[in-house]
C-alpha cells in the first residue's frame, strides 16, 4: 500500500503549506508517522517514503530551501537509524547528503534574515550523521574526525537549548574519544556507562518509558552493560525492554525483534576449558544436568543444534568467563554470601572477584567451586 500512503502524505502535506507554525513539523510528519497506528515507518518502507518525500518536494515546491533540506534530512536519518552497521553504500550516501544540505544552509544564511531555529538544529543533525559514518571506518584518524563532528553537534544543540541533543551528543564524544585512544572497539569505562544512563534515564523522564527512541537506549545500555561485565544489571534491563516492546509494537516490529536479539545474545553463556595439548579453549554452556556436570557446546554450533553437539564436564575442568552472572554456594567461612547472586570480574588462577548485585555487599574472592553459572536470572521485585 505504498501509492496509498504517498497519496494520502502528499494531500496532508499540502494541507499544512501557508499554517502558522509549526508549520514545517506537520508538513514533514504524515511521510514520518503511519495515519492509521502512528507508528514510525520502519525498514524500506521508511526509505522508500523518505525518497518520495524529497521527490514531492521537488516537483511540488521547486526553490523551497527549507522543505527541500527537511527532505535530505529525513534520508540522512532514516538511513543511519535502519542500519544495524554502517554499510559502505550508506556511509556514501550519508556524505553526499551532507554535501548538499550544507550547500543549501549556506544560500540560507546569504539571505538577509537569520537562520530558524530548526535549521540550527538540522546542522547539528547532519554534523552526527558525519560523525556516525566516520566512526563506521573503524580507524583512529576517523574516530578523531567523528569527535570533531560530534563536538559540533553538540556546540549547535547547545545553542538552540536541545538538551537532548546535547546528551546524546557528549555520548557519542566518549565513545569517539575512547575508539581512537585504544584504536578498536570503544572501551566500556565508568564515564561512558555513566553517560549512557544519564542519556536513558532523560529519554524515560522526557518521552516517557514505551517511546521508541527510550527503547533503542535501553537496548544499547543493556549491551554496554554487558560489554562491562555488569550482565546481571543488563540481563535485568533488557528482559524489561523486551516485554515492553513487544507490548507496545507487536512482536513483529523492528525494535522487538532486536530487544529479542539483545537479550538472546546477553543471556549467552561461555566457559574456559582447558585441553592437555591445546591450552584453553572457550566453548558455550547449556545448562547443568542433575549430577552437577556442565553440558557444553561449541561456540559455533547452530541455533537449534546445541544439544546435538554437547557434552558434559566436570567442575574441576572449566572455568565460567569474566562477566558471567554466578550465585555463590558452600561457602563455609562466609554462609551469608550463600544464595547471592552476582558476577565475575577478575580472575587470578582458581579464584575470582565477585560482585554482587546487593550492593550492600562488598566484593570478595571467591573460590571458583563455590560459583555456580545461573543461567536464568530469578526475578527480583525490589529491582
Amino acid at each position: 500500500h505504498l501509492s496509498c500512503l504517498i497519496e494520502y502524505a502528499e494531500r496532508r502535506s499540502k494541507y499544512w503549506v501557508g499554517k502558522p507554525d509549526p508549520e514545517i513539523f506537520r508538513f514533514r510528519e504524515p511521510w514520518r508517522k503511519c495515519p492509521n497506528c502512528c507508528q514510525a515507518f520502519q525498514n524500506q518502507l521508511a526509505v522508500d517514503l523518505a525518497d518520495r518525500f524529497i521527490s514531492f518536494v521537488a516537483k511540488e515546491f521547486p526553490g523551497d530551501l527549507t522543505k527541500e533540506i527537511e527532505g535530505y534530512c529525513r534520508k540522512l536519518t532514516v538511513s543511519l537509524l535502519l542500519s544495524t552497521t554502517v554499510k559502505p553504500e550508506v556511509r556514501k550516501e550519508v556524505r553526499d547528503l551532507a554535501k548538499k544540505m550544507f550547500a543549501i544552509t549556506e544560500v540560507m544564511k546569504a539571505q538577509d534574515s537569520p537562520l530558524p531555529s530548526r535549521i540550527h538544529n538540522i546542522g547539528a543533525v547532519i554534523h552526527n550523521g558525519l560523525g556516525c559514518v566516520a566512526l563506521a571506518d573503524r580507524t583512529k584518524e576517523d574516530a578523531r574526525i567523528a569527535e570533531e563532528h560530534f563536538k559540533q553537534s553538540r556546540d549547535i544543540f547547545k545553542k538552540i537549548g536541545f538538551v537532548e541533543g546535547v546528551a546524546a551528543a557528549e555520548n557519542n564524544i566518549i565513545i569517539a574519544q575512547n575508539q581512537h585512544k585504544e584504536g578498536g572497539p570503544e572501551v566500556k569505562n565508568a564515564k561512558y556507562l555513566e553517560k549512557r544512563q544519564e542519556l536513558y534515564k532523560h529519554r524515560v523522564a522526557t518521552f516517557g518509558e514505551n517511546a521508541q527512541s527510550t527503547l533503542g537506549t535501553g537496548l544499547n545500555l543493556a549491551l554496554d552493560l554487558w560489554g562491562a561485565s555488569r550482565s546481571v544489571e543488563a540481563q535485568r534491563l533488557a528482559t524489561k525492554l523486551v516485554l515492553r516492546c513487544n507490548r507496545i509494537h507487536g512482536p513483529d516490529h523492528r525494535l522487538s525483534k532486536t530487544a529479542e536479539s539483545t537479550l538472546a545474545k546477553i543471556k549467552l553463556r561461555f566457559v574456559n576449558i582447558k585441553y592437555e595439548h591445546s591450552g584453553w579453549t572457550q566453548l558455550r554452556a547449556l545448562r547443568y544436568e542433575e549430577n552437577g556436570e556442565l553440558r557444553i557446546c561449541p561456540t559455533s554450533t547452530p541455533i537449534g543444534l546445541e544439544y546435538e553437539k554437547s557434552c558434559l564436564v566436570g567442575p574441576t575442568y572449566y572455568r565460567p568467563i569474566l562477566g558471567t552472572p554466578i550465585i555463590c554456594h558452600g561457602m563455609e567461612d562466609t554462609p551469608h554470601l550463600n544464595g547471592k547472586i552476582g558476577e565475575l570480574r577478575r580472575q587470578v588462577k582458581s579464584w575470582f572477584e565477585v560482585y554482587f548485585e546487593d550492593k550492600d555487599i562488598e566484593p570478595c574472592i571467591v573460590r571458583s567451586r563455590n560459583v555456580r553459572i545461573l543461567f536464568e536470572i530469578p526475578d527480583n521485585e525490589d529491582k
